[in-house]
C-alpha cells in the first residue's frame, strides 16, 4: 500500500530536514486547497519527471493571522487587520517585503 511517507521518502528520495509548522486557524477550504495543490503536483511528476521541478520556486513564508500576532519586548510591533503575508529572510536581516489583503 502506498503512502505519502512512501511516495515522497522511498520513491523520490526526499528526507526530512526540518518541520514546518502549519497553522492551527486553517479553514477546510484551505486544507483542501493545499491538498489539491499536493495532489496535482505529484501527478505533473509522475507525468513529466525531474523537468517539472524546475519550473518550481520556492520561499520561506508564513501567513500572520491578525488575532495572533506577538513580538518580543526588543522588536516593533506589526499591528493590523485581516491577513498579511510575510516573506521572512534571515534571522540577522530586516524584514524585506510584506504584502498581503488589509481588511
Amino acid at each position: 500500500v502506498l503512502t505519502w511517507f512512501s511516495i515522497i521518502h522511498d520513491r523520490m528520495k526526499f528526507k526530512k530536514v526540518c518541520s514546518r509548522w502549519v497553522p492551527r486557524q486553517l479553514k477546510e477550504e484551505h486544507k483542501m486547497n493545499r491538498f489539491g495543490l499536493s495532489l496535482h503536483h505529484l501527478c505533473r511528476y509522475k507525468d513529466e519527471g525531474e523537468d517539472m521541478l524546475n519550473g518550481i520556486v520556492t520561499e520561506d513564508e508564513s501567513w500572520v493571522n491578525h488575532e495572533c500576532i506577538t513580538t518580543s519586548p526588543n522588536q516593533s510591533v506589526l499591528q493590523c487587520s485581516g491577513n498579511i503575508l510575510l516573506r521572512l529572510v534571515s534571522k540577522n536581516s530586516r524584514l524585506r517585503h510584506q504584502q498581503g489583503r488589509l481588511c
